[in-house]
């Protein structure tokens, strides 16, 4: 007997492929922000040390400003390809899941969804697939930047000071195990109110 949530993640892997075209670009311009993001807190630093610390002359900075002004365009331009990539991807994906329970709810007939009640087949077909959503336009492009942006981060802080790095690496571990007691709450409560809605 296959294991559920074997089948599922499978199935979810084919719903990403056909989509990876737009997950893809999601990622890439999410990677492109993250990488903007830390030459910007770059550049800040850099400006508020020269400005407070050197006492340097505004003017003589201006390269800076028009730098750090054309990286905070660029951060939101990749922000906004990555949320329409995602979203064309969630949209896309949840068009053809509620396509394919349709064709499959006509194929079953009336006669074989009697024992079903409508509350629960049309809360399938509204919030369940709207709930792949949250799945495709933010937790999948997320997965893909959680592999790449930190470390970057922890090269950039261990190139300016390798406590701060070693530190970073002591707390990591904590993060996955808080994220995954927040999921099997939201699961639970989840499960609870499917279960009411069907009532």
């Amino acid at each position: 007997m296959l294991d559920p949530q074997l089948t599922n993640r499978r199935w979810l892997r084919e719903l990403s492929g056909s989509v990876r075209g737009w997950l893809g670009l999601a990622g890439a311009a999410g990677i492109l922000a993250g990488l903007c993001t830390i030459v910007q807190m770059g550049l800040l630093a850099w400006l508020v040390d020269q400005l407070v610390t050197h006492a340097s002359a505004p003017a003589a900075l201006g390269w800076a400003f028009f730098g750090l002004i054309g990286v905070l365009v660029l951060r939101a331009v990749a922000q906004w390809v990555q949320e329409r990539a995602s979203a064309e991807a969630s949209l896309r994906i949840r068009a053809r899941v509620r396509g394919e329970l349709l064709e499959h709810l006509a194929a079953l007939g009336p006669v074989r969804l009697g024992d079903r009640h409508s509350a629960g087949l049309g809360q399938q077909l509204v919030e369940q697939v709207e709930a792949l959503d949250g799945y495709f336009a933010r937790f999948l492009p997320q997965m893909r930047l959680t592999t790449v942006l930190p470390l970057v981060i922890l090269a950039v802080v261990a190139s300016l000071d390798w406590l701060a790095a070693a530190l970073l690496l002591l707390a990591a571990p904590l993060i996955p195990l808080f994220m995954a007691l927040v999921g099997m709450g939201a699961e639970r409560l989840n499960r609870e109110q499917f279960v009411a809605v069907t009532r």
